[in-house]
């Protein structure tokens, strides 16, 4: 009785502290004025930022799955806040996810919003590769069935967006490993693909559409200068050029290669 009536009261401290902290961040952002749309949007992100500096230092009693789910759903209302993402972008969402990979390294959705989100939309693939790392370093997520996912979306960010091809190559070769060691029913198909995506790049690992073709994509996408520079950068870096009409359309010219047009 005595352990029952301990763990019941861990769960409601920590429940409560995840309540203040939430809290904390809607009514100070209540309070936000009303007057101006860019200092209700600076405020709101100096809000969020706030509260992930509390959640940071939240202890978590043993319950770090309901710690990282709680911060995963406040990811989820700062980064469908649409008209306020628009006047300060996206660049906390890395913040987000430093504290729900670090609460639960092991669920494999979250790195799907993971790479979206920080590599595309924030333009910052290599917070996003170190967040992911942090996941598959953990001793313990090699042991979830489908963590080898997890290598696969790093090797596709190494790829396309920081043009490591040696990385990338390496972390579809451990997708393989992983992958052949799982009871999942996709995973031998799943093995099979990451081992010849890792050969393909032993034989061919200059290609640059595919890297283009990915700033491209966060180009046509991004909703703040910060991302639209950086993959302008992406692109001219690899040859590509980039015209951006009048009416807001993006074209990207580059050069096709042999083995380009080959792959």
């Amino acid at each position: 009785m005595k352990k029952s009536i301990t763990g019941s009261l861990l769960v409601f401290i920590f429940s409560s502290c995840i309540g203040i902290s939430q809290t904390f961040h809607l009514s100070e952002r209540n309070k936000a004025p009303q007057g101006s749309s860019t200092e209700t949007a600076e405020l709101d992100e100096a809000k969020y930022r706030d509260t992930l500096a509390i959640r940071k230092l939240l202890p978590s009693f043993g319950f770090d799955n309901i710690h990282g789910n709680a911060s995963f759903i406040s990811f989820l209302l700062y980064f469908g806040d649409d008209e306020l993402r628009k006047q300060t972008g996206y660049g906390l969402s890395p913040d987000f996810f430093d504290v729900v990979t670090s609460r639960d390294p092991y669920y494999r959705d979250f790195y799907l919003f993971l790479t979206n989100s920080v590599s595309i939309t924030a333009g910052q693939p290599e917070r996003a590769v170190a967040l992911m790392n942090k996941g598959v370093l953990n001793p313990n997520t090699r042991k979830v069935d489908n963590s080898f996912y997890i290598w696969r979306y790093k090797g596709v960010d190494e790829l396309l967006f920081l043009g490591d091809s040696e990385a990338a190559k390496q972390s579809f070769r451990a997708a393989a490993e992983w992958a052949e060691e799982s009871a999942l029913e996709e995973s031998q198909l799943m093995a099979s693909l990451s081992k010849q995506t890792a050969d393909f790049l032993e034989q061919n690992p200059d290609s640059k559409s595919a890297q283009i073709g990915a700033w491209s994509s966060m180009l046509t996408t991004a909703r703040d200068d910060t991302t639209r520079t950086r993959a302008i950068k992406g692109i001219e870096a690899l040859g590509g050029e980039v015209t951006i009409g009048e009416n807001g359309g993006v074209t990207v010219k580059y050069a096709q290669t042999d083995e380009d047009t080959e792959s």
